[in-house]
């Protein structure tokens, strides 16, 4: 009777890191475009008392993501069972953002490569590095729905 209990646990951590999206794929992200500022230079504390402020995008999908464990010798690559929010970083930021910024609040799919965050700069604990969104519509013109998927 104690086998079964070990099996089950067994086949659930299994079937877990299956669903897991890996840092070395490239992945599409299904979420809400979301903006938010933060302080940076030079105490990275607060905008009021003189640290610049930086405005990022993120996506935020409805579901959280689980990211897989990579090549982590370095520890730029752990496992995040649960990611909520990632930032998007593109190549060109400024047209980026200007194309995004009507679909703050909305719904977009984004794709790119996942990196874990490393530097003040990174506000989310995975990043979307080369990220291209667009707006996530059906022939209908609703939202699609999908979850995340890589």
């Amino acid at each position: 009777m104690r086998i079964a209990p070990a099996l089950f646990l067994v086949f659930s951590a299994s079937a877990q890191a299956a669903d897991c999206v890996n840092y070395a794929d490239r992945v599409t992200l299904i979420g809400r475009l979301t903006r938010h500022t933060f302080p940076e230079e030079p105490n990275y504390e607060s905008i009021e008392r003189g640290d610049a402020a930086a405005t990022y995008f993120f996506v935020s999908p409805d579901k959280a993501i689980c990211v897989a464990e990579g090549n982590n010798r370095d520890g730029l690559e752990p496992a995040e069972p649960s990611v909520r929010r990632v930032q998007l970083v593109f190549l060109d930021a400024e047209k980026s953002y200007r194309r995004l910024r009507p679909q703050i609040g909305k719904e977009v799919t984004c794709e790119g490569h996942l990196y874990h965050e490393h530097t003040g700069h990174h506000h989310s604990r995975v990043l979307l590095a080369d990220a291209k969104c667009r707006p996530t519509h059906s022939s209908t013109g609703r939202a699609n729905s999908r979850a995340p998927v890589n």
